[in-house]
C-alpha cells in the first residue's frame, strides 16, 4: 500500500497557518479534516490522537500548536522522500514521526494523577512478581502457599481498589459536567477566556451596539470575576446565577454587609427570562458592579 498524499510535493503550508489562526478546538478539527488527503490517513490519524489531548473547552496554547507542527512537518519529511511504503498508514506515519525526532509531550502529561498512580503501582506489582519468582526456588522446606500468595493477593486488592477510587472520581466529574451543561452556564463551551477588565470592554461596546441583555451578561460576569480575585468565591463558568449565589453567600470571605442576591435576581430576569428594559438595566448593573468593588475596598477606574 503506497502511503496517501505522497504525491503531494507542496510543503503543507495552509495547514500549518490553519494552525496558527486556530482559537477553539473546533477550528483545528476542521482543518486537520480540510487537509486530510494532503496528510494522508495515518498523519491525520496521528494529528486526531494529538487533539484528542487538548484540555477541553479551553483555547488552543503554544504548546498545543506545536504538537501539531511536529504532524506536519513529518508528513512534509515523508512527500518528499516520494518513496512508496508497503505498510499500513498508521504504521508508516509512526516511522516518519521518529525519523524527524517527533517526541510529543503530550504522552506525559495525558493522564491524571490515579492513572499515573495506577500504572506505578502495576509496574512495583510487575517488579515484585519477577523478583519473587527469582526466589521461589530458594524458599525453604515446609514454606506454604498459602504464605507466598498472602502479599499477592493484598496487592492485587490494593491495585483493585485504587482502580475503582479512579473510576469513581472520573465518572462523578462527568456527571458533575453534564449537569451543569443541562443546567446552562453563564459561559458557553466555545467562548474565550476573558479577564473582568475584558467583560466590562465588551459590555460597552454591546452597549453602544443597543445589545443591552448581552452587556448585562458582560458585567455580572465581570462582578463574579472580580468576587474571585477577592477570593471571596470562586468564578465557574459552567456554573448558573444562583450556584454562584449560594457559594458567595457561604463563603467566610463574603464583605460585611453585601450581597449580590439583587443582581442574581435581576440577572435571572433579563437574561434568563428576556424581559429586558433597556439602557437603565446596564446601568443598574455597572452600579452592582461598583458595589461589589467597593466591598471589597478596590477602586472602580
Amino acid at each position: 500500500m503506497v502511503l496517501a498524499g505522497l504525491g503531494q510535493a507542496q510543503p503543507l503550508t495552509s495547514l500549518r497557518k490553519e494552525i496558527e489562526q486556530a482559537q477553539t478546538q473546533q477550528q483545528v478539527d476542521d482543518a486537520l479534516a480540510r487537509h486530510a488527503e494532503e496528510l494522508g490517513e495515518g498523519f491525520h490519524q496521528q494529528g486526531l490522537l494529538v487533539r484528542d489531548d487538548f484540555d477541553d473547552g479551553k483555547p488552543v496554547t503554544n504548546a498545543e500548536r506545536e504538537r501539531l507542527y511536529n504532524i506536519v512537518t513529518a508528513a512534509e519529511s515523508a512527500h518528499r522522500s516520494q518513496t512508496p511504503v508497503k505498510s499500513e498508514p498508521k504504521q508508516t506515519a509512526t516511522q516518519a514521526l521518529q525519523k524527524v525526532g517527533f517526541k510529543d509531550p503530550g504522552k506525559t502529561t495525558t493522564k491524571n494523577w490515579a492513572g499515573r498512580g495506577i500504572d506505578k503501582m502495576f509496574d512495583a506489582l510487575s517488579r515484585w512478581l519477577k523478583k519473587t519468582d527469582e526466589q521461589t526456588a530458594k524458599m525453604p522446606v515446609g514454606t506454604t502457599l498459602f504464605d507466598f500468595l498472602t502479599p499477592i493477593v493484598w496487592i492485587v486488592f490494593g491495585a483493585a481498589v485504587v482502580a475503582f477510587l479512579a473510576w469513581a472520581l472520573i465518572t462523578f466529574a462527568g456527571i458533575l459536567r453534564l449537569k451543569a451543561k443541562q443546567a446552562g452556564g453563564l459561559i458557553e463551551e466555545d467562548e474565550p477566556e476573558r479577564t473582568a477588565d475584558e467583560w466590562l470592554t465588551k459590555a460597552a461596546e454591546l452597549e453602544r451596539q443597543g445589545e443591552f441583555r448581552l452587556a448585562v451578561r458582560c458585567l455580572y460576569v465581570a462582578t463574579l470575576i472580580r468576587l474571585d480575585e477577592g477570593n471571596v468565591a470562586r468564578f465557574r463558568r459552567w456554573e448558573t446565577n444562583w450556584e454562584h449565589l449560594h457559594r458567595i453567600d457561604g463563603s467566610p470571605r463574603k464583605p460585611a454587609g453585601y450581597s449580590i442576591r439583587p443582581a442574581t435576581e435581576k440577572f435571572d430576569v433579563v437574561w434568563y427570562g428576556h424581559q429586558v428594559e433597556g439602557k437603565s438595566d446596564v446601568e443598574l448593573f455597572r452600579d452592582w458592579y461598583r458595589e461589589a468593588m467597593s466591598a471589597m475596598g478596590r477602586r472602580v477606574s
